[in-house]
């Protein structure tokens, strides 16, 4: 869901009343309304968010683990179930630093995790986000298959 808004006079040229047509995937769709606002009222009823913050918080420190283990310098950031890993010793707290992690090193990462099943963000400058269907079955299969990855590199 999302709205924008501004002056009457610029508001005045978005169609219907002006020529300026705006269009957004499902804006308006009452199907793409109806589930969202259940998906919320389910949210808020079985609210997830501390399970789900213990799960992300377990699966990246085992991530970083099983890094540190084969030498691999890095450091995440993490906020609730998003995280981000980036290949490099020093804190990750802007775009400038990020542009300075390994991100050679990350292709190969990628690549790794690929072949062996496990699909993550193309891109160091993309988060990973966990979600209340990732169990804790799923996520040892996850830690296995990137465990076996980074012994490839």
């Amino acid at each position: 869901i999302g709205a924008f808004g501004g002056k009457k006079e610029i508001m005045e040229n978005i169609a219907p009343e002006g020529e300026v047509y705006q269009a957004g995937t499902l804006s308006g769709n009452p199907v793409a309304m109806a589930a969202g606002l259940s998906t919320v009222r389910i949210l808020k009823r079985i609210r997830p968010y501390s399970e789900l913050d213990k799960r992300s918080r377990d699966f990246t420190e085992k991530v970083s683990q099983i890094l540190k283990e084969k030498g691999i310098v890095h450091t995440y950031n993490r906020v609730g179930s998003m995280f981000t890993f980036f290949f490099t010793e020093e804190p990750v707290t802007n775009y400038e630093q990020a542009k300075k992690a390994d991100t050679r090193l990350f292709a190969k990462f990628f690549k790794a995790l690929l072949r062996n099943g496990e699909l993550i963000p193309p891109s160091q400058f993309e988060a990973w986000f966990l979600s209340t269907s990732h169990s804790p079955e799923i996520l040892n299969q996850a830690l296995e298959k990137i465990e076996k990855a980074v012994k490839e590199l």
